[in-house]
């Protein structure tokens, strides 16, 4: 790198720095090349930083290298690799692992393929980068220039004597005329005078050094040349994306991880082989590898694969069904053949429990629609179903197209929610001994026809304060140790010890009771159905 400058020298403080900190620092005049060899210390970053004063005002310039860890950089080949998949297929994928210079080595892989259709719901990316990229930089105020460079002892220029700095007006981002701003322009530009100096094969290659985007323009015109992009990488091999027709299969594994291995090891050629059999659903996928050796040198790879078939039905279902809904139940049928196909598509409903058939109690009485496609066309179809308003729990579907040769299908299971609720209500009835009581349940005699009964109990005890006394070791036992349960011991002791200095005969009762298995169990825990009572 060289600097050049279109009226009387000027001085320049310049400093190298790398991600190690401070190199080289060192006045400068214009016409005067700046020159460093790479070191493997310059990994990372290399930074030329200058500080000048021209015209009455103060300019900084700044140019950054990256020096990309390439002695860390591992290579992935798909030497075996198919981007379009049969579902339900198994299938065989060879990768190779390659060093810094293409050589076998010794890696681990970790490999994962999961259904890209997730990530519109959070996007998804394997991301390493443990060596830093970026070097930072020291700067210099205006304001108290002269201090700060007596205090380094770096000596003074005289034009730079009395400097003091001007203020001018700047555009602010909103095009506003906004005052404060200092003066700043562009220094660093290009020319073919070479500058940076080669190094031996223990060094980084010149050519593997990026050049970063120029910045601060001013009065001076700097040049750089001997730097060139990084080497594009080598185009991924040809994959093989034929594949024989599959026989015909309802699809019902419609898993959206493919596959997780956490752990695969390279054999002595550098190789690593995944085995795996595909899911069922018709779908884009997203490979993902990532492999790294002792040395911590790695590599990130990702690769797009389909699942599809010839001829598709995608059924649109619902996430769930309440009873008495009326919905339209579509699917999509999708031609990917070599030629037009027409065909019929059908849909069957059945319990997911006993698979007893309910297309008829859905409603459907026509449940098959025809359809008629061109090569690489698409069509709707649907069914107009009716949930009864009995229905609950799993209800089972399977959606059939068949054209031809071609056929496809795709079978999964909808949860049928109810529209009521279970109301349990209690009402304490208290009877004291050699009396009789008259009681009224005023809601059961009011409730509608829509109300269904399902059960009556009656429970007796011949002291209620019992019910309460059995309920504290609840409040004794309880497993967290926060301020609240603490004070619910508290309470809970003080209660019990209170009530046998009081009544001397519970303590005979207590111990009957901690003789019994259920004895000292809450009416709570051994009747569920008191846990829902209003």
């Amino acid at each position: 790198m060289s600097l050049g400058s279109l009226d009387e020298p000027i001085y320049v403080w310049g400093q190298w720095r790398n991600r190690e900190g401070q190199l080289r620092k060192t006045w400068l005049e214009t016409d005067q090349s700046i020159g460093r060899k790479l070191t493997e210390a310059d990994r990372g970053g290399l930074l030329w930083q200058g500080t000048y004063v021209s015209q009455n005002r103060f300019y900084t310039l700044k140019k950054q290298w990256q020096v990309p860890w390439s002695n860390k950089e591992l290579q992935i080949e798909y030497e075996h690799f198919r981007s379009k998949l049969y579902p339900d297929q198994d299938e065989e994928w060879t990768m190779s692992i390659g060093g810094p210079e293409g050589e076998a080595i010794a890696a681990e892989v970790l490999a994962s393929m999961y259904d890209a259709s997730l990530d519109q719901i959070v996007p998804f990316r394997w991301q390493f980068s443990p060596y830093p990229y970026r070097v930072g930089f020291s700067g210099f105020r205006q304001s108290g220039f002269q201090q700060v460079s007596r205090s380094l002892n770096i000596g003074l220029p005289k034009q730079w004597v009395d400097f003091r700095g001007n203020t001018y007006p700047k555009l602010n981002y909103t095009n506003a005329l906004a005052y404060g701003g200092r003066a700043r322009g562009r220094v660093l530009g290009y020319s073919a005078e070479p500058a940076v100096e080669m190094m031996d094969s223990a060094e980084v290659p010149a050519d593997k050094v990026r050049s970063l985007p120029t910045r601060n323009v001013g009065a001076l015109q700097a040049n750089t040349a001997g730097i060139t992009a990084e080497e594009a990488p080598p185009a991924p091999p040809e994959t093989d994306n034929t594949a024989g027709s599959p026989p015909l299969k309802v699809r019902t594994n419609l898993a959206e991880t493919s596959f997780f291995f956490p752990q695969l090891a390279t054999d002595s050629e550098g190789r690593v082989l995944l085995k795996f059999k595909t899911p069922e659903s018709l779908t884009r996928w997203n490979l993902q590898l990532f492999s790294h050796d002792e040395e911590l040198a790695y590599a990130l790879s990702r690769k797009e694969v389909l699942t599809q078939k010839e001829l598709m039905i995608l059924p649109n279902a619902p996430r769930f069904l309440r009873e008495g809904d009326q919905i339209r139940f579509t699917a999509k049928v999708s031609n990917l053949a070599e030629q037009n196909l027409q065909g019929q598509a059908s849909i069957m409903l059945f319990d997911v429990e006993s698979n007893e058939d309910l297309t008829t109690a859905y409603g459907l009485t026509d449940n098959v629609q025809a359809f008629s496609l061109d090569k690489d066309a698409s069509q709707t179809v649907g069914w107009n179903i009716q949930v009864p308003t009995d229905a609950t729990g799993a209800l089972g579907y399977r959606v059939i197209a068949k054209a031809g040769d071609f056929s496809d299908g795709e079978e999964a299971a909808l949860p049928v929610l109810t529209n009521r609720i279970l109301l349990t209500e209690a009402q304490p009835l208290f009877v004291r001994g050699q009396s009789t009581a008259t009681f009224e349940l005023e809601n059961l005699l009011q409730s509608d026809a829509q109300t269904d009964q399902q059960a009556f109990q009656l429970h007796l005890t011949s002291n209620p304060a019992w019910e309460a006394v059995k309920a504290l070791p609840y409040l004794q036992e309880y497993p967290y140790d926060c301020t609240e349960q603490i004070v619910n011991r508290l309470f809970a002791n003080s209660l019990a010890a209170k009530v046998v200095e009081d009544y001397p005969q519970a303590k005979e009762m207590f111990e009957s009771w901690r003789r019994s298995e259920e004895g000292l169990e809450s009416p709570l825990a051994t009747n569920a159905s008191l846990k829902t009572a209003l």
